[in-house]
């Protein structure tokens, strides 16, 4: 009788002892569903995929007419109505498409046309709603011969609010005017890659310090981060 008192004693306790464990277990397992832990799931977290909804024809189109906007690169949102888009230009659409092409570049991939999207309207702005509001067309030579700008970028140190955008093909990084006339620094050489203190190797990143000191990663060749 003692023996099996005492045996049903610590089945008791161990099964205390396991509760916390196994439900957080649980709670692990259920979140890595969602590509999350439970402390990451708070809207405006650092999960990419949390507790959001898409929100149907964002942005509104603005490709020519017989043309559809090509992927985009990056999005930063200066304000909730002043957001910018790295756009990989437009690409023409064929005369008859396949019922299941849909999206920016349709879900048969861009082979569906055989055609190599225009680079035109690279970077523009769209407001809250998606509409757009601005595009910086007098800039689109700057990315011929690339695919498109692959980040836009805001200090948020700077007073001038300048424009900074990367384009990892293009071995480039550019400075813009906050209203996008003026063309402030290049970094890089158009097209031409290397690891020395004036080439990148397909630069990707930029963030900066409070003093304005910045720091470019360098990238898919490189490997590397310059400052």
């Amino acid at each position: 009788m003692r023996t099996c008192v005492i045996a049903l004693i610590v089945v008791f306790a161990v099964g205390l002892l396991s509760v916390p464990v196994l439900t957080q277990q649980a709670q692990i397992e259920k979140d890595a569903g969602l590509g999350r832990l439970s402390s990451n799931s708070q809207k405006g977290g650092e999960d990419e995929t949390g507790p959001y909804e898409v929100v149907a024809k964002w942005p509104q189109p603005f490709a020519r007419q017989g043309y559809i906007q090509g992927s985009q690169g990056g999005v930063f949102a200066e304000s909730p109505n002043r957001i910018f888009m790295a756009n990989r230009g437009e690409l023409k659409l064929p005369d008859k498409l396949p019922n299941n092409f849909n999206g920016a570049w349709g879900s048969v991939g861009s082979p569906a046309t055989g055609q190599k999207p225009e680079l035109r309207n690279c970077i523009v702005i769209v407001d809250a709603n998606g509409k757009l509001i601005e595009s910086w067309t007098q800039w689109d030579k700057l990315f011929e011969g690339g695919r498109g700008p692959h980040a836009v970028k805001i200090s948020p140190y700077d007073p001038d609010r300048a424009v900074w955008v990367v384009d990892d093909m293009r071995q480039q990084v550019f400075k813009f005017s906050n209203d996008g006339k003026k063309l402030l620094m290049t970094l890089g050489v158009a097209g031409v890659a290397g690891n020395d203190d004036k080439h990148f190797g397909r630069p990707t990143d930029i963030a900066w310090l409070p003093d304005g000191t910045f720091f470019i990663s360098d990238g898919y060749t490189n490997t590397r981060v310059v400052k």
